[in-house]
């Protein structure tokens, strides 16, 4: 099973100051899997060097890769996606109350200039 990547906003984080595409460890682990994918998918049945052990991959090592490691990644990326959705969808929101802070500060700077500063806000 070959898994996409599922980052909606990677091109709007390049024009915007979200932050670098390197600087994502999630976009790390989903290059990570389809790297992974495609070892299994490219290498089939042969062994798999390492080059810090002398014991190559061999068939007991790749189905434990394919049956736990692979689908584990998969899961993570997915509750990932939960993450980015609830944040996604909490932008709009943290903005108008932020715009509204503003609207409020600028009012009461108003109101302080006009010898008003004592007005008790509704609360």
């Amino acid at each position: 099973m070959v898994v996409t990547p599922t980052r909606p906003l990677l091109a709007a984080a390049a024009l915007q100051r979200i932050g670098r595409p390197q600087e994502d460890p999630v976009l790390l682990l989903e290059s990570a899997l389809r790297a992974m994918q495609a070892l299994m998918e490219e290498r089939g049945p042969r062994m798999w060097r390492r080059c810090w052990i002398d014991q190559p991959y061999q068939r007991e090592e790749r189905e434990l890769i394919s049956s736990v490691l692979l689908p584990s990644l998969m899961r993570g990326l997915a509750e990932l996606d939960q993450i980015d959705q609830l944040l996604i969808c909490r932008q709009p929101f943290e903005r108008s109350v932020q715009v509204e802070s503003q609207r409020a500060q600028m009012l009461q700077g108003l109101l302080d200039g006009l010898g008003c500063g004592g007005v008790e806000r509704g609360g």
